[in-house]
Order: structure tokens, then C-alpha cells, then sequence
């Protein structure tokens, strides 16, 4: 298991730390069992594919693990590009597969089909973005690199 070093560990995690990461793993674990339907839930509550209801809930899952591994710069790298990765699925899902139509809010000038068009396209932009932080992670984790980049 990845330990800390002296170089780029912090003090100890407090315990409100480590409950944290918890309640926020827990509150994902129950979208993804919902999603997979372990947790029954009405089909009709579904506005998404059942997959990107799972990959919302596991960002919570990874944002709980990446708080209870802080001190851990490997383990946490590793599921900081996870987390990256699965952001920008749903994001790239959003942009590609939604219908503009069923988009609301926006500018009042727009009309609701060019509101949509807007939103998936910037959608996109995002995904396009957290594609390329991903990239950047996994980089660093292949070259080794694990300094501690956060300022506490």
C-alpha cells in the first residue's frame, strides 16, 4: 500500500475528515445501487441511462475516497484522473445524447432549441476540458511524478 513520506504527506487526517469521506461515499453508493437496481427505483424517475445515473453517483464515491486517501499522493492521483475520466463521460454524454428540446432555462432571447444548442455545446467544451486533465494526470502518474502540489 502507498504510504506517506516525510516529503509530501500532511498531519493526520482528522477524524471529521474521515467521516466526511464517508457520508460522501455513502451518499454516491446509494445512486449507484439505484442505478444498478440493487435499490429499486421507479423506471420513470430516470432521466438519463441508467450507466450515466451510475457514473454521477461513483463521482461521489471517488470525491469521498480522494478526501479519506489525502495523504496518500499516489492513491489519491490515481483517483483524481478516475474521477476526471468519469466527470467528463458524463459530460460528453450530455453533450452528445440529450435532445436540445428538453433543456430549460437560458437566456429569454434564445429560443429553447437554441438555449439546448447552447448547453451541449458548452457541455462539450467541458468534457473536451476534463478529457484533457485527465490526460495530464495520468502523464504525472506514469512519470512518477507525486509531489504535492496542495497548499494547506
Amino acid at each position: 500500500m502507498d504510504k506517506p513520506d516525510d516529503k509530501t504527506s500532511h498531519p493526520p487526517r482528522k477524524p471529521a475528515g474521515y467521516l466526511t469521506a464517508i457520508a460522501v461515499s455513502l451518499a454516491g453508493l446509494l445512486v449507484v445501487l439505484g442505478a444498478a437496481d440493487v435499490i429499486h427505483a421507479d423506471p420513470e424517475s430516470f432521466h438519463a441511462p441508467r450507466w450515466v445515473v451510475g457514473l454521477c453517483g461513483m463521482l461521489f464515491v471517488l470525491a469521498g475516497a480522494i478526501i479519506g486517501f489525502s495523504n496518500y499522493p499516489r492513491i489519491r492521483l490515481f483517483l483524481t484522473a478516475l474521477l476526471l475520466l468519469a466527470f467528463a463521460s458524463v459530460a460528453a454524454w450530455v453533450s452528445l445524447m440529450t435532445d436540445p428540446e428538453g433543456w430549460s432555462g437560458g437566456a429569454g432571447f434564445f429560443s429553447t432549441s437554441a438555449n439546448g444548442m447552447i448547453a451541449k455545446a458548452l457541455a462539450g467544451l467541458g468534457a473536451l476540458v476534463l478529457y484533457y486533465a485527465f490526460l495530464q494526470v495520468t502523464a504525472r502518474l506514469i512519470r512518477g511524478n507525486f509531489k504535492d502540489d496542495r497548499k494547506r
